[in-house]
């Protein structure tokens, strides 16, 4: 728990860099907010960044990150995002989210090292290996993967 506080606290006091969007909102149908210091309502262009809190209600959100990688979130959904970091050196290059309810379809970027992307649910840890799929999770928290294919 003091561990908790204390990085709450350090990420209140860090000096956060004037462009710190990791990706932005690139479709948006209905509504949804992004949770970050307080609830922002989703729009289309709408800058992303680290430990954003992406949910929707009778809407329908669509991110494009950095890397060019994207996550299509359906109704009744949130996702949290809680690291991300892009680099030329793909090594240096992280990306950690969280699919806490609903569903969401997530499709690879620029990524070259895919064992550094995490992608958590209530149930299950997911590996991606420059894979589209899509995970839903209801609401006692199980999860359902299903690999979409590709044109291979």
């Amino acid at each position: 728990m003091v561990l908790m506080v204390a990085c709450v606290l350090s990420k209140t006091i860090m000096a956060q860099p004037l462009d710190a969007s990791i990706g932005n909102i690139t479709e948006l149908n209905g509504a949804g907010r992004v949770v970050r210091d307080k609830p922002y309502n989703a729009a289309l262009s709408f800058n992303i960044e680290s430990f954003d809190n992406v949910q929707t209600s009778e809407g329908r959100i669509g991110i494009t990150f950095l890397d060019d990688s994207q996550v299509r979130l359906t109704e009744h959904s949130e996702l949290i995002i809680d690291e991300f970091i892009y680099d030329p050196d793909p090594s240096k290059s992280k990306m950690a989210l969280k699919f806490a309810s609903g569903t969401a379809r997530f499709i690879t970027g620029k990524f070259n090292n895919k064992s550094n992307i995490s992608i958590r649910t209530p149930t299950a840890d997911i590996a991606i290996r420059g894979t589209d799929f899509t995970c839903t999770v209801d609401e006692l928290g199980r999860s359902l993967v299903i690999l979409l294919p590709d044109e291979n």
